[in-house]
């Protein structure tokens, strides 16, 4: 019967029916109808006024299904702790969600687990992006170092209407499948891509004079980027200058989710842009045992209503769980400058810097660069002004 049929019982779900809203429970099944296609069909009981289930139902037809696959029971591999282990598996894209039975035994759960195989594809369950916790499941099209990733979701879209596949009449709903794509680069968040070049070089900017002529800016299929992707992974261990000058460095600046995290949460005060005001600013931090980072203080003196350390603080504040490996006391450097992209220059970039008797033993970090990009027109203007402020 799992071969062919999957029954959800009492699930609750919202029907639109004729502009209202109605609470119902549903007992569903996902089968084939006799064109082929992959349908859901739900017994829906009302409730009434009392929250209490009712003996009067309906029957709803939706094009789809909530599953990656059909039939939904398939075998598979759940990741439990550290060992996998062979079951049959269903993976609800639409609520992100891993059913599965292990193998000799009747007892169905319901988990979360780290990865899982299904159909021939790996799964790993990974935050959305750096900017929420909320964790989703990536299909890894390429594995490795850099990773290229597909996120499926799938959503109940309720009500009478060509979907484009089927006539108006012939279904009630149909789950409408949404597929994107990420770069996942080391130990990173994944980041969003498009599938065009262009898109692929802004996460690969670090490597951009050598992937550009191997990247179409117009679109690019799976494939084509996953070729793109194993070239790049080959390049920084071949290069032995980049290597020497990677190993000067603190461990904590070659981290990747450091530093995408730090440059995707500082930008440029709006009040210090329209100023013409550029500085530099020291903010000091601890990473303990855990990895957490606490006590974020400022080391330079405060320049006080251009917000330029404010904003490297929240940054931090935003840090996920870093390794613990990182434990000790650190120094960041951020240097707001201004750019004219045009002429490939910075204009304007800050002199003041942190006296070594500040640090207070500190590890000082790789600078990061914040920079905001201008027309001639604004190098035409009186010079702009560098803040660095006093000492309390």
């Amino acid at each position: 019967m799992l071969n062919r049929y999957f029954m959800l019982r009492f699930s609750l779900i919202v029907l639109i029916l004729h502009g209202c809203f109605i609470w119902a429970s549903a007992q569903c099944v996902v089968s084939q109808d006799g064109k082929g296609r992959v349908i859901t069909t739900c017994q829906v009981y009302n409730r009434d006024n009392g929250g209490i289930l009712t003996g009067n139902h309906i029957q709803v037809i939706y094009e789809g299904t909530e599953y990656f696959t059909f039939p939904v029971m398939q075998p598979g591999t759940v990741l439990l702790g550290e060992k996998e282990f062979p079951c049959q598996l269903a993976y609800s894209v639409a609520k992100n969600e891993v059913t599965y039975r292990l193998m000799h035994t009747t007892t169905v759960e319901r988990v979360q687990p780290e990865a899982f195989t299904l159909g021939g594809y790996r799964f790993i369950r990974q935050p959305i992006n750096d900017r929420t916790r909320y964790e989703s499941y990536f299909m890894v099209l390429k594995d490795g170092k850099t990773k290229l990733l597909k996120n499926i979701k799938s959503e109940l879209r309720v009500g009478k209407g060509d979907n484009g596949y089927a006539k108006a009449d012939e279904f009630q709903g149909h789950y409408h499948v949404q597929e994107r794509y990420f770069i996942k680069k080391g130990n990173a968040f994944p980041e969003a891509i498009k599938l065009t070049g262009k898109s692929v070089l802004e996460v690969l900017k670090d490597q951009s004079a050598r992937l550009s002529t191997r990247l179409d800016s117009e679109k690019m299929s799976p494939e084509a980027i996953i070729d793109v992707l194993k070239y790049y992974d080959t390049l920084n261990p071949n290069e032995q200058v980049l290597s020497d000058e990677l190993a000067t460095k603190p461990a904590l600046s070659r981290d990747l989710l450091f530093n995408q995290v730090i440059q995707n949460k500082i930008s440029y005060p709006g009040l210090a842009r329209s100023e013409r005001v550029y500085g530099r600013v020291y903010a000091g931090f601890e990473i303990d045992e855990r990895g957490q980072v606490q006590n974020i203080v400022l080391l330079s003196p405060e320049n006080v209503g251009f917000g330029f350390d404010y904003a490297v603080k929240q940054a931090l504040k935003k840090l996920p769980v870093l390794s613990p490996e990182y434990a000790g006391k650190y120094a960041l450097p951020v240097a707001f400058t201004f750019t004219n992209p045009s002429k490939n220059k910075t204009v304007q970039v800050p002199v003041n810097r942190l006296p070594a008797d500040r640090l207070a033993e500190r590890i000082e970090l790789e600078e990061i660069t914040v920079s905001v990009p201008v027309g001639e027109s604004f190098t035409q203007r009186p010079e702009g002004r560098e803040v660095w402020g006093y000492y309390k």
